[in-house]
């Protein structure tokens, strides 16, 4: 089934000590530390299949994405972490059933589209309003794809500029 579980932190923390978490949403979001302002996690079987479905029409779609399509199909849980006055301000954490693939859609995803974002951005750059320039680039410096054990993590680190908002 599906859960929604929206408590205070203390309150989640008893939850998961409770009893040994067990469950494959469970055990994810044992995993996210209390630093966060918001977590989600999506895990089990519902997001296995919605996740295959995806990568098998992706595949067929796009040639190209053939390769991470295949790998993604190895996908087991999604945590997504927002944090206001920490970093990361976002993390996006996919679980994947092996290192491998981890790795191998962690370099697909940087070949393919961060490398061209980067690209595409440094030639569009003087169309930027130079206000808005400085904020881009630290954006751009603060974005990372990369892979830890099997785990395929996006993140975006905080950005120095947010801290003068409101003042």
């Amino acid at each position: 089934g599906k859960t929604l579980v929206g408590r205070t932190e203390a309150t989640l923390k008893k939850m998961l000590a409770a009893k040994k978490a067990t469950s494959p949403p469970a055990k994810r979001l044992a995993t996210i530390g209390a630093e966060h302002d918001m977590a989600f996690v999506f895990a089990g079987e519902p997001v296995e299949a919605l996740v295959k479905t995806y990568a098998d029409m992706i595949g067929q779609m796009d040639p190209d994405a053939k390769e991470a399509a295949s790998h993604a199909q190895n996908l087991k849980s999604v945590s997504i972490t927002l944090s206001v006055t920490s970093s990361p301000m976002v993390s996006v954490v996919f679980g994947m059933g092996d290192s491998e693939s981890a790795s191998n859609l962690a370099s697909i995803i940087n070949e393919k589209f961060v490398t061209k974002l980067k690209e595409e951005y440094e030639k569009g750059k003087g169309q930027i309003p130079k206000e808005a320039v400085e904020f881009t680039d630290e954006l751009m410096e603060k974005f990372a794809v990369g892979a830890i054990g099997s785990d395929l993590i996006i993140r975006l680190d905080r950005v120095s500029q947010l801290d003068n908002i409101g003042k």
